[in-house]
């Protein structure tokens, strides 16, 4: 019992820090987007606040822990879970 609660608890962080890999990565790609943007028009400011960095770091972390706790109470994709609708229509077997 102890063992199936550990790999949930391991499998949560390694959703969070995949997804704050993934708000890194993206926040890289969008600073070297609003520098190349600066090389191309100097005149235009760029400037990133840090508490955006955080704020979006945060938001990533946090959508990785809510899709982790979603998927544990879904258990199969949609089109299966309708499967069972189709076949009460048709009768069981």
């Amino acid at each position: 019992m102890l063992n199936k609660h550990f790999g949930k608890v391991i499998a949560t962080v390694l959703i969070a820090l995949l997804s704050a890999i993934g708000g890194l990565a993206g926040l890289a790609l969008g600073a070297g987007g609003t520098q190349l943007l600066h090389l191309i028009l100097p005149a235009l400011p760029v400037h990133t606040p840090v508490l955006y960095v955080i704020i979006a770091g945060a938001l990533a972390i946090s959508i990785g822990i809510a899709q982790r706790v979603s998927y544990r109470q879904i258990t199969q994709p949609a089109w299966l879970q309708s499967r069972p609708c189709v076949q009460n229509m048709q009768g069981t077997r």
